[in-house]
């Protein structure tokens, strides 16, 4: 079976997870039945995994501001947090976890997301979507900077002047900032004529 059950006294379960994550060697969804017990859960295991260096893998889903059906914009760095959790859980250093793909990596250890029941049951972006809607760029691909910023407006990011937050891509000359959901920081990628 592919689900995982742990009835274990109240602060056991984030240091079980954290010490088991690297031999579960599978995503692992730590489900909470309010958003704040989400909250509390994400900040005990995060204490335990922070010197492990598996804190990249740890995520708190959270749930959006808006109910469901309201007419209400969400938060823009809920929505930013949940898409990077979706990235989290589909790429691996920037590459696709989609299991049609051929030469599909393995993660080294693979994602732990907290999340409350609330926040899963929202509706958010299909995996296949989310892929097909990725741009993934390397050193020596041949692709203008006219192109690129094309492609990441088409995907949804916002151009600006200064990129300060996740979403967001500035281009000067020869060179492009962009802000992915994923990354903690922005990227600057310098193309040549």
């Amino acid at each position: 079976s592919d689900e995982i059950l742990l009835d274990v006294p109240r602060g056991a379960k984030g240091f079980l997870l954290g010490a088991f994550l690297n031999d579960l060697r599978r995503p692992v969804l730590w489900l909470h039945p309010t958003s704040e017990s989400a909250r509390k859960g994400y900040s005990e295991i995060e204490s335990f995994i922070n010197d492990t260096g598996y804190s990249k893998e740890l995520y708190y889903y959270p749930e959006p501001d808006a109910l469901p059906f309201e007419k209400l914009n969400n938060n823009e760095r809920v929505t930013q947090e949940r898409l990077r959790v979706m990235a989290g859980l589909l790429m691996i250093d920037g590459r696709s976890q989609d299991p049609d793909e051929e030469n599909n990596p393995i993660p080294q250890v693979p994602p732990l997301v907290v999340a409350s029941v609330d926040s899963i049951a929202r509706l958010t972006i299909e995996p296949g979507t989310f892929l097909q809607r990725t741009l993934v760029a390397g050193s020596g691909q041949d692709i203008s900077i006219i192109k690129m910023s094309d492609q990441l407006l088409k995907i949804g990011y916002e151009n600006v002047s200064i990129v300060d937050q996740p979403g967001k891509f500035s281009r000067r000359g020869g060179l492009l900032d962009v802000w992915s959901p994923h990354s903690e920081l922005p990227t600057r990628i310098e193309f040549f004529s």
